[in-house]
C-alpha cells in the first residue's frame, strides 16, 4: 500500500473519529456525570439526543457544504469545529452546563460522514 494511500486512510478514519467523539464520551462518562452533577439518566439521554439531533438537522446542509468545498476542506473544517466544541467545555450555568458544548459539538456529528464521502469521491475522480 502505498505512504499516499495510507495517509489517506488514517485522515478518512481520524475525521469520522473525531466528529462522533462527544456523543461516545457523554455515553461512556454517563454514570459519572450523573454522580458528579448529579444529572438524571432522562437528562443523559436528553442530551445525547440535542447532539445527534443538532448532527441530523446540519447534515444536509454539510452535504451541500461539502460539494462546494471539497474533501480536504470538509475534512479539516470538520476537525476544527470537533476541537473548539470540546475546547470549550462545560459552560458555568448549571441548566446549560452540557447542552450548548453538546449541541455545538452536533455541527460535526452531522458533517463527519459528509466530509468523508466527499473525500473519497474526490479521491475516485482524481
Amino acid at each position: 500500500m502505498k505512504l499516499r494511500a495510507v495517509g489517506f486512510s488514517a485522515m478518512l478514519l481520524s475525521t469520522m473519529a473525531m466528529s462522533t467523539l462527544a456523543f461516545f464520551a457523554l455515553a461512556v462518562a454517563a454514570s459519572q456525570l450523573q454522580d458528579e452533577f448529579e444529572i438524571g439518566a432522562v437528562e443523559i439521554g436528553i442530551l445525547g439526543a440535542v447532539n445527534t439531533g443538532v448532527g441530523g438537522l446540519f447534515a444536509p446542509t454539510a452535504g451541500r457544504l461539502s460539494d462546494q468545498l471539497g474533501g480536504r476542506t470538509s475534512m479539516a473544517v470538520t476537525l476544527i469545529t470537533t476541537a473548539v466544541s470540546a475546547a470549550r467545555g462545560p459552560e458555568p450555568r448549571k441548566d446549560l452546563m452540557f447542552s450548548l458544548p453538546l449541541a455545538t459539538s452536533g455541527w460535526p456529528y452531522g458533517w463527519g460522514t459528509r466530509a468523508c464521502n466527499q473525500a473519497l469521491a474526490d479521491g475516485v475522480r482524481a
